[in-house]
This record gives C-alpha cells, sequence and structure tokens, in this order.
C-alpha cells in the first residue's frame, strides 16, 4: 500500500531506502524442520519443583567454532542476566489497547491538519478497521492504526539522521557507530527513556517490566556518516544531503522491550525481507532537544503465566541442531552466526492474543552475496519456528 512508504521512515531511514534481499533459506514451518536427532523438552509443573529440573543453566558470552566449508559460528550470545534457571513458565499475553485520541492530541498539539487519508486495515483478528492518517501543513503525520501508532515529524527532520539499526544490509548498518552508553549534553539517558514512558502512559500503556537501550547519536559521527549512508540509499539529486550537523540536532534512538521472566518480549512479523531486529522493537523513537522526531508503539501486552513450564534446551544442543541444518548445503562461500539471542516470541494465536515461546533468534551473514538472514528456533524444542 502507498501509505507505508510514507509512514515507515518515521521507524528510521533504513525502511524508506532498503531493497529487498535474497536469502539463502526459505521459510521454513516449524513442522517441516525435523533434525536428525529429535530434541527433547521436558515439561512440567510449579509441583514438580523447577529448581531441581534444572541444574545450573548458563551460557557463555560469546561463541566461536568452524563447523565444516560452510558454517562457522563467530556469535555474541546475549541472556539476560536475570535468566537463570533455564526454567520458562507457559505464558499468554493479551493486547493493550492505546488510547487514539491521546496519541493525536499528545502529537498535534492543537495544530491545523491539512490533510487526511481513510483506510481499512485489519486488526489482530484479521477484522477490517477504519483508521486515519493526518498531516499538519509543514509536514507533520500522525498515523492511528488498529496494532500500532505511529508519529513522525516533517520529512526533513527524520530524513536527514544518518543511522540505521537494520541488520538486512551489512552495508547500510551502523549502529554500532554510535554509543550505547555515551550521555548526550541536551539531556541524560535516563531523561529520554523517561519521555517514552510518558507517552505510554498518556496514551494509556502499562509496559511492566522493560528493558530499553538508548544509542547516542552524537554530532561528529552524524558527519561522518551522513553521506555514505545517504549515497547507499538514494538517487543523484533525490534529496539534499545533510553533512553538517551540531549537538542542537542531536538525538537518541531508542528501542524498548516489555520483558517476561526476565526475557525480553519480541512480535514475530514473518516476512522474508524483514528481520526481528532493533527497528523492529515494540516501541522505537528518536528524541532530541525539542522532542520527538518520530514515535511509534504497537504490541504492548499485559501477561498471564500459569503454572506449567518448559525446560530449556542446552545451547550446544542448539548449536548442534544449527550444524546439522547446514551440513548437506551447497554454497559459494561462509555462512557466519554472529549473534545469537534468547528471547520470548510473541506467537499470534489467531484470537486476538499471543503465546510466548522461549527463542533463539540467530543472525547471520552470507559471505558470498553479503547479505544477512535469520533464524529463530524454539529453546526448548529445537524446532526451527522460521528463517529468511
Amino acid at each position: 500500500m502507498k501509505i507505508f512508504k510514507k509512514i515507515l521512515p518515521c521507524v528510521l531511514f533504513f525502511l524508506v531506502c532498503a531493497g529487498a534481499v535474497s536469502f539463502l533459506v526459505s521459510r521454513t514451518k516449524m513442522e517441516n524442520f525435523t533434525p536428525a536427532k529429535q530434541p527433547v523438552s521436558e515439561t512440567g509443573s510449579i509441583s514438580d519443583s523447577p529448581a531441581g529440573a534444572s541444574p545450573q543453566w548458563s551460557c557463555p558470552p560469546s561463541y566461536s567454532q568452524t563447523v565444516n566449508d560452510i558454517l562457522q559460528f563467530d556469535a555474541k550470545v546475549t541472556v539476560s542476566d536475570s535468566f537463570t534457571s533455564g526454567i520458562f513458565y507457559k505464558t499468554k499475553g493479551f493486547y493493550q489497547e492505546y488510547d487514539s485520541d491521546a496519541f493525536y492530541d499528545l502529537f498535534l498539539d492543537n495544530r491545523t491538519v491539512a490533510k487526511e487519508e481513510n483506510y481499512s486495515l485489519p486488526d489482530r483478528n484479521d477484522v477490517p478497521q477504519d483508521c486515519t492518517a493526518y498531516w499538519t501543513a509543514d509536514g507533520d503525520i500522525i498515523c492511528l492504526y488498529p496494532t500500532d501508532a505511529i508519529y513522525a515529524a516533517p520529512e526533513k527532520d527524520f530524513y536527514f539522521y544518518a543511522f540505521t539499526d537494520s541488520i538486512t544490509n551489512r552495508d547500510m548498518y551502523n549502529a554500532q557507530k554510535y554509543s550505547l552508553s555515551n550521555q548526550l549534553s541536551f539531556a541524560s539517558r535516563d531523561t529520554a527513556i523517561q519521555k517514552v514512558l510518558e507517552v505510554l502512559d498518556t496514551i494509556g500503556y502499562d509496559p511492566g517490566s522493560f528493558s530499553y537501550q538508548a544509542y547516542a547519536l552524537d554530532a561528529s559521527t552524524l558527519n561522518r556518516e551522513s553521506r555514505r549512508v545517504y549515497e547507499w540509499g538514494f538517487e543523484e539529486d533525490e534529496i539534499a544531503f545533510q553533512t553538517e550537523w551540531d549537538t542542537q540536532e542531536e538525538a537518541y534512538s531508542l528501542n524498548l522491550w516489555q520483558e517476561v521472566q526476565g526475557l525480553p518480549v519480541w512480535t514475530a512479523r514473518i516476512d522474508p525481507v524483514n528481520l526481528l531486529d532493533e527497528s523492529m522493537a515494540p516501541v522505537t523513537a528518536l528524541y532530541r532537544e525539542n522532542g520527538f522526531v518520530s514515535f511509534r508503539v504497537s504490541d504492548i501486552l499485559t501477561f498471564e503465566t500459569t503454572a506449567e513450564y518448559d525446560t530449556l534446551l542446552p545451547l550446544k544442543e542448539i548449536i548442534r541442531i544449527i550444524s546439522e541444518k547446514y551440513d548437506n548445503i551447497i554454497t559459494d562461500g561462509r555462512i557466519v552466526v554472529t549473534e545469537m539471542k534468547l528471547c520470548a516470541l510473541a506467537s499470534h494465536d489467531g484470537e486476538g492474543s499471543c503465546v510466548l515461546i522461549p527463542a533463539w533468534v540467530c543472525n547471520y551473514w552470507q559471505e558470498f552475496d553479503n547479505n544477512s538472514g535469520q533464524m529463530i528456533l524454539n529453546a526448548a524444542t529445537g524446532y526451527e519456528i522460521y528463517a529468511n
């Protein structure tokens, strides 16, 4: 739909200019992937003393191994410090609803609407719902969708940030060049995330326990990155480049995830050209001295946890399963697994709610075409949920 080309820049520049990516592995359904050695998951209830069912469960901070000529692990392993038991209690998630009027008032601030477009988009039950996008005379946009609330400042404001956290293309990805610890002069990281929480509270969302990250988009790095990023993404003279930045234009790029049982919650949006990366966090925002440049929120959940639980497979078993998958694949170059993140994956159940699945999100890059990919495995069974 044409509208998505207009509103996706608000979740950062790369969503506009990133093209379709060719991946080695096609999407794989859970039931279609059977490892050579069937993994076994322990399941029980709270009366079974789960602490005893899983002795000390831990993962190293990194894992490196050359498996064969095709597959190599050079991976950062990310597991929350608060997840230490290897036990995941069965959990259901219920989507919270946002106050669309409050979101409108918060960002449009009683300004005159110059353009309004109405749409019909499906809600989480696939029932068509009316929704609207509004533009002000100076280019601000708000999209009030059944599952998302989106704000973006005028195009000239959010396009020019030379920052992308999309892992889809290794040439363009540059998030690692910005600090996750430095403080910008106009506000602290705590202040920036507090501003995000104030928006969520105003529109009726309660994230509960959460984790977040805040990239500090400092002027000097923006200056270095601007021309390289824009030349990658735009045709000659399509837009004017901004290559001179000062501290008044510095910003925090913020991502927020809810947590359940100590694990960050990711919502599965299975699409061959979209990966579960930072840009797909439930809350993404770009905040600078004079306020938000962009703000997007969706998939905030209320959790219902039962007494039943699954015991997660050891990491070495997950690695074995991935290794066996690539035993008989012929390619022109290596596949390198670069990151393995343990999360709680929210999978829609078709009833307007979702089921939380402990899952390993594994990012890799393909040496032969310099493209990134991703596979996601159920951390309790080892079954592959999908890959692209």
